[in-house]
């Protein structure tokens, strides 16, 4: 018996000295204060003001190759030459078109002669049948007393024979009249296309060379150059219309970021910009929103790519400095950091106090008992609490680890459902 005392006490003995005591729950609080919004972005510099330089809109819609580009950084003035286009294509489609001309002109020339021709032969024909007419008609007036009744008759018809021939003469020269003027036309149309394509080939031969619009530098973004996402340089292809150039006005720039749809619905124009770019990253330069896009694009429209990742819808945000440094070149990118104020007052409770089940959101209160929860909006530490929440009370920070009313039972046994809090991973609870 006392040997099963020393067991009961080493057992009782072992199990206090392996037990810890309870920790403390970390505590957090609904806030009721001004709600601010705060995200980060990459984001592109851009010339405020910039020229840009297309593609001409060449005859016939050629696709051109570059042969020459003037250097990132070039600095031109205006009228100079910052792009020419390979010519060879050109020229040989203007020595076609002059071939092509020629031969226009000849079958002009070819046709009028046989129209001049064949209108002398109908001419002639008609005077001829008009020298039979009265031939005929002679011979009746002159034979009415000697000649008989038959012989008569035979010469009065003679006369209709003649009339019926002069008749078809006379409509044979018509027609041809008509019928030549019809082919002359259709001819020197022929002609006339030919000089055009002729004209149109000299005048794209002389667009290949492309002058600076503006005094400035040159500067070539990544932009679609015949439908590929590229910058231009020696042997790239360009459409008519593709933007090749750009001249930057380099005295003010701005900084471009896409921002996914639910950051985007927190951000507004003129909300405070602070911007810290990659080249000197020492410095933070000061600046607003200006611009948001109303509609937004994906990664792959605006790229031409078909990632999955690049499928998800993006706005357009466009944040304008206060000032730019000398330093800074179109194409440099900086890290984009966005306040906006969401409300004025709401109720803001940490993110890590929000648990999530199949029911929806909950909060831990400080005495363990749960309390449903409506969450709205929210940003990188807190979350706005649109119903359920009351200032000042005080709730769970640990909330993966409180107990879980909602557990199901098995054949006597206990399935812990999982629990997952924003921003974390969920986790059994038994």
């Amino acid at each position: 018996m006392f040997k099963n005392k020393m067991i009961v006490f080493s057992c009782l003995w072992f199990a206090f000295a392996c037990s810890e005591p309870e920790a403390e729950p970390l505590l957090g609080e609904i806030e009721s204060r001004e709600f601010i919004y705060s995200g980060s972005f990459r984001g592109e510099f851009k010339a405020a003001k910039s020229t840009a330089v297309h593609v001409p809109n060449f005859p016939g819609g050629l696709s051109m190759t570059i042969d020459y580009v003037a250097d990132d950084g070039t600095v031109v003035k205006e009228g100079d030459v910052i792009l020419r286009f390979v010519k060879d294509t050109i020229e040989s489609d203007l020595r076609n078109e002059k071939n092509s001309l020629d031969v226009a002109k000849s079958e002009f020339d070819r046709v009028r002669h046989q129209q001049s021709k064949e209108g002398i032969d109908l001419a002639l024909t008609v005077k001829r049948r008009e020298l039979e007419l009265k031939r005929a008609e002679m011979q009746i007036v002159q034979g009415v007393n000697f000649i008989s009744d038959l012989e008569l008759k035979k010469a009065e018809i003679d006369v209709e024979k003649s009339k019926i021939e002069l008749e078809l003469a006379k409509k044979a020269l018509r027609s041809f009249r008509l019928k030549k003027a019809t082919s002359l036309k259709i001819e020197s149309l022929k002609v006339d296309a030919a000089e055009r394509n002729v004209d149109e080939k000299e005048k794209g031969l002389g667009m290949l060379e492309i002058r600076a619009p503006v005094e400035g530098v040159v500067y070539a973004p990544q932009t679609r150059l015949n439908w590929q996402r590229t910058k231009a340089l020696p042997g790239v292809v360009a459409r008519a219309g593709d933007k090749v150039l750009e001249i930057p006005d380099l005295s003010a720039f701005e900084i471009h970021i896409f921002a996914r749809q639910r950051d985007a619905s927190l951000i507004s124009v003129g909300d405070a910009v602070t911007v810290v770019p990659t080249i000197f990253p020492e410095r933070k330069l000061k600046g607003k929103v200006k611009k948001k896009e109303e509609f937004a694009t994906t990664r792959n429209e605006r790229l031409g790519t078909e990632s999955a990742e690049g499928s998800l819808k993006e706005f357009l945000i466009i944040v304008e400095l206060e000032s730019s440094p000398s330093e800074l070149k179109p194409g440099n990118t900086g890290k984009v950091t966005v306040e906006s104020v969401v409300s004025k007052e709401a109720l803001l409770v940490p993110i890590a106090a929000i648990g999530e089940d199949e029911q929806g959101s909950f909060l831990t209160r400080e005495s363990g008992e749960k309390k449903r929860v409506k969450i709205g909006r929210s940003n990188l530490t807190h979350a706005e609490v649109l119903e359920g929440g009351v200032a000042g009370e005080r709730v769970r920070i640990d909330v993966v680890d409180a107990k879980i009313e909602t557990e199901t039972k098995t054949k006597g046994s206990k399935k812990g459902k999982r629990v997952r809090r924003k921003g974390g991973k969920g986790k059994k609870t038994r």
